[in-house]
This record gives structure tokens, C-alpha cells and sequence, in this order.
């Protein structure tokens, strides 16, 4: 079997950010790179933040802006610093492919 390699999905800022310095204008998400200990450790972190634990963390934009992060491999302050109109396609992608459905 030939082996495939699985590269991320460039998402584009429409409103680019500037973050520690640097012109952020796209984000790379790479969700086949995640792994069970990612999306483990990323409810860890929501739980910490809010102390809510939501049935259905999968709806949570919040839940959804830490699993971004880690599939782009950025700092979670990037994430929250992006426009809001970014935000909603951003996490919506995020959704989709939290549920299953892209």
C-alpha cells in the first residue's frame, strides 16, 4: 500500500491578524494530525476555563476555538484574537469536522 501524506487545510483569514509581531493570514489546519490525547487534553483545558462541563462540548465555540488551535498548532490567544467573522466560518469548520460531517 503506498503510503499518503496528509497535509492540513488552509483556512484564510479575511481579516488578517497581528499576533506577537508577526501578519497572521491563514491558518493551516491539519485535523488528520489530531489524535484522541488532542481532543482529551483540549476539553481539559475548556473545563478549566469556564468550569462548565456542556454535554455537547462539540457546539461550544469556545471547545471548538481550542481544537482549531491545536490543529493549526498555534497559541489559543491567536485563535481568540481573530475576527469575529473569521471566528464563526473557523469554528464552524471546526464543528463539521467534530460531528463528522465534512
Amino acid at each position: 500500500m503506498a503510503e499518503q501524506k496528509v497535509q492540513g487545510s488552509e483556512f484564510s483569514l479575511r481579516y488578517p491578524v497581528e499576533f506577537e509581531g508577526k501578519q497572521v493570514e491563514a491558518l493551516q489546519l491539519n485535523f488528520a494530525a489530531l489524535s484522541a490525547d488532542d481532543i482529551i487534553a483540549s476539553e481539559r483545558q475548556f473545563v478549566a476555563e469556564t468550569g462548565e462541563n456542556p454535554f455537547v462540548k462539540e457546539t461550544s465555540k469556545l471547545f471548538q476555538a481550542y481544537i482549531a488551535a491545536r490543529a493549526a498548532g498555534v497559541p489559543i490567544e491567536l485563535v481568540k484574537k481573530i475576527n469575529a467573522s473569521d471566528f464563526s466560518r473557523l469554528t464552524l469548520r471546526v464543528q463539521n469536522f467534530l460531528l463528522g460531517v465534512d
